[in-house]
């Protein structure tokens, strides 16, 4: 009996390393940005060639991965309605909607909103004015705490232990000359943006891109943020003021919807 327990465990904890295995090879597909083969998707997740092998025919045959004529790796058909419903279910995204709809429309900007995951911002809902062609969705785009505008309008009304906890898991990776790279400058920089009201981004995360961000509260505190982008500092300045307005109308809503 006792063996057939010792055997049972086994086989247990050899199934969750296994799916373990399939989410990280799955995750490294995900987020690179370019296609990947299956030797440099197995790299990349950490997983010998054989093991990513038997891994990627396991996902394929699922549909969560397929794979081109040049032997490249996608994401398959299989995610879309896990994302579909985490998206149709999810109260802060569907309360935000509109709100950042009629932000987009007055800025004539592009209004994203993102949560903090896996210390990182996800965007989870965005907003595109009707003029421009839209080629790619923004929905699951991660972007860097430290060197956003969306994630340091919410690190700065976060306790200083917990921020100080993410950027340890994180770092402060330099992405351009001008990202902040320290944490006593990084804590400056929350200082401002909490006597602002908004986050900026400086060309801090990409080259040529600017951006201004609010935090949206939550009943028990930050839970959101949203953000415009821009090609020069002073145009995403002057929507400052709409992007706080917009953040403190989803967060009425969220407080009405609790």
């Amino acid at each position: 009996m006792a063996k057939q327990k010792t055997a049972a465990l086994s086989d247990e904890g050899s199934a969750i390393t296994s799916l373990r295995k399939a989410f990280a090879l799955l995750n490294a597909v995900a987020a690179s940005s370019q296609s990947l083969t299956i030797a440099e998707a197995s790299a990349a997740a950490s997983l010998s060639r054989p093991t990513g092998y038997r891994i990627v025919e396991a996902l394929i045959a699922e549909g969560h991965l397929s794979q081109d004529a040049s032997g490249r790796l996608h994401v398959g058909f299989a995610s879309l309605p896990l994302a579909a419903k985490v998206l149709d279910t999810n109260r802060l995204r569907m309360e935000a909607l509109p709100a950042l709809q009629e932000l987009s429309k007055s800025t004539g900007r592009r209004a994203n909103l993102g949560v903090l995951y896996r210390g990182q911002i996800l965007h989870i809902v965005g907003a595109e004015k009707p003029s421009l062609p839209i080629r790619y969705a923004r929905f699951g785009k991660i972007v860097p705490l430290h060197c956003s505008a969306m994630g340091k309008a919410l690190l700065a009304y976060l306790p200083e232990d917990q921020v100080k906890a993410l950027i340890d898991s994180q770092g402060l990776r330099a992405h351009t000359k001008n990202t902040i790279t320290t944490f006593k400058a990084f804590m400056k920089e929350l200082e401002t943006v909490r006597k602002n009201g908004f986050s900026v981004s400086n060309e801090e995360n990409v080259a040529g891109l600017f951006a201004v961000a609010a935090m949206v509260r939550g009943e028990s505190g930050p839970i959101a943020s949203i953000g415009l982008l821009g090609r020069s500092l002073p145009s995403v300045l002057a929507t400052s003021d709409k992007v706080i307005h917009t953040a403190e109308v989803i967060s009425h809503c969220m407080d009405r919807a609790e």
